[in-house]
C-alpha cells in the first residue's frame, strides 16, 4: 500500500511538473502548438486562492494566422465556455464564469486545473492551462439581499437573505439585525455543505439598533471546525415626516367654515412609521384634533379653540420609538358675521376681519365699523368721508311709527325714516333716525338754536334762525335758515306768510326760499325750504351744506346749512 500511494504522488508531481512547464509559472499561459497557434489564459492568475463557493472568471484568447476554428474552456473536466473567432476569422476571446464547488470532483489536493483549448479549420489543436487554489476550510458567504446602500422606511419590510458554502461542511449561518438575532439557519441532510438563510424584518422593529439613520445587517457562517465567516449590509433609514394636506396653503383659507361650522383637516404622512398618534395644536397649545389610526383626516370646528385672526397650526406625529416629525401651516381665520366677533368689535367682511366700532358722527368704513343699530351713511351733500348715523327699523307705514321709535339725536325726539335698498344694510336695518322737532311749516316756530345744536352756546357757536322744514310725510324739524337767494326756473317762487302751499303764481314763496317736494313721497304736499346748493352759495361759518341723514329723507331739490 505505501508503494502505491508513492507511486501515485510521484505521478501528481509529475503532472505538476508538467502543468508548470506548459504555463511558464505565471499567471498569462501561452501554448504555441508548431510555429502559429497560439492560446493563452490571461485570468486568473496561477495558485490564484478561491472559496467553494466563490464566483471565478476565466479569460483567455486565441490566434492563428490561418484560422480559428472554436476556443473552449474547461474547469477541470467540465465545460465552463465555447467560443468561436471573431470576424477575421484568426482571432477568438472566451470569458467564462463558474463556482469551485461544482468542480468538487475535479480537485486534487485542493487544487484545481482550468484548461482553455483552441482548434484550427484543419482540426489542429492547442492548449493552456492554470491550476487554481480551492481551499476546502475556507467558507463562501454572500448575502444576496438587500442590496448595499439599500434604504428603507420605519415600518417597510426588508428580505434579508444571503448563502453559504464550504465543501468540509457548515454547521450554522446566523442572520442579525446589529445585536439583535434574526435566525439562525442549518444545512439540509442531504446538502451539508451548503446553507440558504432568508429573514424579513422592519427598522421599527429594531429602532434600538439604528445608529445615525443606519441599521447594520449581519450575516455569519459557522463551519464544523467553529470557524466563522463574516459579511455585511447597511441599510440606510429614509426619515419619516407629516404634513398638512388639507386645508391648503392660502391666505384665506380654510374659509368661513373656521367660523361658522366644520372645516376639513387632513394630515399627510411621508415614509413608513408605525404612528404612536398625531396631534394637531394651535400657537396657544390648544388640541385641535389627535389621530391614532389612519386616515388622518376629519371635519374641525375651529373656532373652538382659534377665533377669528392670524393662527399657527402645528402637526406633531410620534411614532413607536417615541421619535417625532412635525409641520407648520399658518392659516387666516376670518369672520363672517358680527356675532363672530368679541363685545365692541364688528366684523368686516372685506378682510375677514373684527375691527373696534366707533362712535356716532365719527368717519365710518370697514375698518372703522358703526356701533349696534347704527349705519355708515354718506357725508356732506354726498361726498366722503362716510360718517355713523343712528339706524332703526322702520317697519311699516301704517300705522306710522312714532318719533319714540328712535333714540334721541343732539337731545332732540327722532323718528325712524325707511332708507333705498342701496343703503339699506344688517347694521342699520334698513332705516335711519331723523330729528322731529314736530315743528309747523306754515308757522315756522323754530326758535333759535345754536348753530351746532350738539354743543352749547359759545363765540364760535353763536345762536342764529332756524326754519322748519319737512323731514319725512310725517315729521318735521328745525334747521339753520338758508342765506342765498333763490334760484328756481319759477319767477314766482316765494312762500307768503301763514301758507305752507306754494310753487305758483298763486302760492308764491317769500324771498330766500325754495319751494321743494319731498324724494319717493310726491303726495306728500309742498314747502318752503332754504337752499344752499346753489352756484356760489354758502352756509354761515362752521356750518355745511349737508344732506338729512341719507337720500331716504333728503329735500328734492335742495340741500341744507347743518
Amino acid at each position: 500500500m505505501r508503494a502505491v500511494r508513492t507511486e501515485s504522488l510521484l505521478a501528481r508531481g509529475l503532472g505538476f511538473l508538467l502543468a508548470f512547464a506548459l504555463v511558464g509559472g505565471c499567471g498569462k499561459t501561452r501554448v504555441r502548438v508548431g510555429s502559429d497557434l497560439q492560446v493563452a489564459i490571461s485570468a486568473p492568475a496561477s495558485d490564484a486562492k478561491y472559496g467553494p463557493g466563490d464566483t471565478v472568471t476565466v479569460t483567455a484568447s486565441a490566434n492563428n494566422p490561418t484560422g480559428i476554428a472554436t476556443l473552449t474552456l474547461l474547469a477541470g473536466t467540465g465545460q465552463i465556455g465555447s467560443c468561436k473567432a471573431d470576424a477575421t476569422g484568426l482571432h477568438a476571446d472566451c470569458t467564462a464564469t463558474f463556482q469551485a464547488k461544482d468542480h468538487k470532483a475535479d480537485i486534487l489536493d485542493s487544487h484545481l486545473t482550468l484548461t482553455a483549448t483552441a482548434t484550427t479549420p484543419d482540426a489542429a489543436a492547442g492548449q493552456a492551462q492554470v491550476i487554481i487554489v480551492v481551499s476546502a476550510a475556507l467558507t463562501t458567504l454572500v448575502i444576496d439581499s438587500p442590496a448595499a446602500s439599500s434604504s428603507a422606511g420605519g415600518g417597510q419590510s426588508i428580505d434579508f437573505k444571503a448563502h453559504a458554502d464550504n465543501l468540509q461542511g457548515l454547521a450554522t449561518l446566523a442572520l442579525s439585525a446589529g445585536a439583535d438575532l434574526l435566525l439562525r439557519c442549518m444545512p439540509a441532510a442531504a446538502s451539508p455543505m451548503h446553507i440558504d438563510c432568508d429573514s424579513s424584518l422592519t427598522l421599527q422593529d429594531h429602532q434600538a439598533q439604528v445608529s445615525n439613520g443606519q441599521l447594520v445587517l449581519n450575516a455569519v457562517a459557522t463551519d464544523l471546525q467553529g470557524r466563522t465567516t463574516t459579511q455585511y449590509v447597511i441599510v440606510k433609514a429614509l426619515a419619516w415626516g407629516v404634513s398638512f394636506l388639507q386645508p391648503a396653503l392660502t391666505q384665506r383659507s380654510p374659509p368661513q367654515a373656521v367660523v361658522h361650522g366644520a372645516s376639513p383637516l387632513q394630515i399627510g404622512i411621508s415614509g413608513s412609521p408605525t404612528l404612536q398618534n398625531i396631534v394637531v395644536t394651535d400657537e396657544k397649545q390648544h388640541v385641535l384634533a389627535t389621530f391614532t389610526t389612519p386616515p388622518f383626516q376629519l371635519s374641525v370646528a375651529w373656532a373652538t379653540a382659534l377665533g377669528i385672526g392670524t393662527h399657527t397650526l402645528t402637526a406633531t406625529g410620534t411614532d413607536a420609538q417615541m421619535a417625532q416629525a412635525t409641520a407648520t401651516l399658518e392659516i387666516v381665520a376670518p369672520c363672517g358675521t358680527d356675532q363672530d366677533c368679541p363685545s365692541g368689535n364688528r366684523c368686516c367682511t372685506i378682510d375677514g376681519q373684527c375691527h373696534t366700532e366707533v362712535a356716532e358722527n365719527a368717519a365710518c368704513d370697514c375698518a372703522h365699523p358703526c356701533q349696534t343699530d347704527q349705519g355708515c351713511f354718506t357725508g356732506t351733500c354726498g361726498a366722503p368721508p362716510q360718517l355713523c348715523r343712528p339706524g332703526c327699523n322702520p317697519g311699516s307705514d301704517n300705522p306710522q311709527r312714532a318719533p319714540d321709535d328712535c333714540a334721541d339725536v343732539n337731545g332732540k325726539a327722532a323718528f325712524c325714516d325707511p332708507l333705498p335698498p342701496a343703503q339699506s344694510t344688517p347694521q342699520n336695518h334698513g332705516g335711519a333716525c331723523a330729528p322731529g322737532d314736530g315743528c309747523d311749516v306754515a308757522a315756522q316756530d323754530c326758535p333759535d338754536y345754536p348753530r351746532d345744536r350738539s354743543r352749547p352756546v359759545a363765540i364760535n357757536n353763536p345762536k342764529v334762525p332756524y326754519t322748519c322744514e319737512p323731514v319725512s310725510v310725517s315729521a318735521t324739524a328745525c334747521f339753520p335758515a338758508g342765506l342765498n337767494q333763490p334760484q328756481d326756473n319759477n319767477t314766482n317762487n316765494h312762500c307768503r306768510d301763514g301758507v305752507e302751499a306754494c310753487g305758483n303764481s298763486v302760492d308764491p314763496c317769500v324771498k330766500g326760499y325754495l319751494c321743494v317736494g319731498i324724494l319717493n313721497n310726491p303726495g306728500a304736499g309742498l314747502a318752503c325750504s332754504p337752499q344752499c346748493n346753489n352756484p356760489g352759495g354758502f352756509c354761515a361759518s362752521g356750518k355745511q351744506c349737508a344732506q338729512l341723514y341719507g337720500r331716504g329723507i333728503q329735500l328734492l331739490h335742495t340741500g341744507i346749512c347743518i
